[in-house]
């Protein structure tokens, strides 16, 4: 190598612009690395800011820097206007495995809660403002524009419209076998994964609502990254592996798997969230029948009915007033919301602050 820098043991995520270099250390010795690049041949580590440990996932955008932290850690904001003299700014609870940030905007790929969608607009004082359900559970984000597209561990990739970057709407879905975890980028209308469970895909974006899975090969990747004319993927040995872009053709092969058909229920967002006291959930039906919305607490116990009766196809908004069954307002705290057909049940949280 050109140069080399010893940092900590557990070295998660880099984001890189400029000079500097900005690295997540999991152990939690040194947290938030920043490291001057001005001499390549010798680099040199300039701070350190300890966040949390369990550093998951970094995102940069302009002077902004994002840092998910497993466990209870949560996302902190650290202001690199000044690369050298970093500013640790606001703090929010969210649980997840990969963070994007796109201008007043951050999304975390949160695994059983969604994907979670964070007002940036004030550094100081970032909001969960509310939880979408993708047609799995997420554990990856890509950006391309208005495009996102979030891998999800038991499913395949879902696909979302960002034209209002806090209401992001799913569009389509594809599914894959076995379950999938790694990581995910956009090129050219195309979707590259490398997961650990099924190595190396390739989806076809030119129908963002109807991706479908076009190209495949064997092993296990788990990082993938995209320069010129090709993808780079790590394994879980020792290799490097290279592929051509867009290593298929997707109008000449067929589908290895049909599009995933539209889930039949899905709570498409829980809004506002936190909420103090009232919130709207949104419910999405592919046909009709008989639905029941409840709300319960951390406990498992029901507060309350939202609705219990039969539902045309389509979108439907039931509001939950914060209060229990005989009207009575509830404690602030966390709260689930559960939709169920005869077929399908979904989950969703929500958070009631005074």
């Amino acid at each position: 190598p050109l140069g080399s820098v010893e940092l900590g043991p557990v070295l998660r995520d880099l984001e890189v612009a400029g000079n500097w270099a900005f690295v997540g250390d999991e152990s939690g010795e040194l947290g938030l690395i920043g490291v001057d690049l001005t001499d390549p041949s010798t680099p040199v580590v300039a701070w350190s800011l300890p966040l949390d440990d369990l550093h998951r996932s970094l995102s940069l955008d302009g002077g902004l820097l994002g840092v998910l932290c497993g466990g209870s850690g949560g996302l902190f904001l650290v202001d690199v206007t000044n690369p050298a003299a970093p500013v640790q700014r606001g703090h929010v609870f969210v649980a997840g495995y990969d963070l994007e940030i796109a201008g007043d905007v951050g999304y975390v790929a949160s695994n059983l809660d969604g994907l979670s969608v964070i007002d940036l607009a004030d550094l100081d004082q970032p909001q969960l403002v509310r939880t979408v359900e993708t047609a799995g559970l997420p554990r990856a984000i890509a950006l391309d524009g208005e495009l996102m597209i979030t891998l999800d561990y038991n499913h395949g990739i879902t696909t979302l419209d960002l034209g209002d970057p806090l209401w992001p709407e799913i569009i389509g879905s594809a599914n894959a076998p076995g379950g999938n975890e790694g990581e995910i980028v956009i090129v050219d209308q195309h979707a590259y994964v490398a997961s650990w469970a099924m190595g190396f895909l390739v989806y076809d974006l030119a129908d963002p609502g109807a991706p479908v899975l076009v190209g495949a090969t064997e092993g296990t990747q788990s990082r993938i990254a995209s320069s010129g004319d090709h993808l780079y993927a790590t394994s879980a040995g020792p290799e490097l592996l290279a592929f051509p872009r867009q290593c298929v053709d997707p109008l000449a092969v067929e589908p290895l798997i049909p599009a995933a058909a539209p889930p039949l229920l899905r709570i498409v967002s829980v809004a506002p969230n936190p909420c103090n006291p009232a919130t709207n959930v949104r419910l999405r039906l592919a046909e009709s029948g008989v639905v029941r919305c409840r709300v319960a607490d951390l406990r498992g116990r029901w507060v309350a009915t939202l609705a219990d009766g039969w539902f045309d196809a389509g979108d439907h908004v039931l509001r939950w007033h914060g209060r229990d069954a005989a009207g009575r307002e509830m404690a602030a705290g966390t709260y689930l919301i559960q939709a169920a057909t005869g077929t399908a049940v979904r989950t969703s949280r929500v958070s009631l602050v005074k």
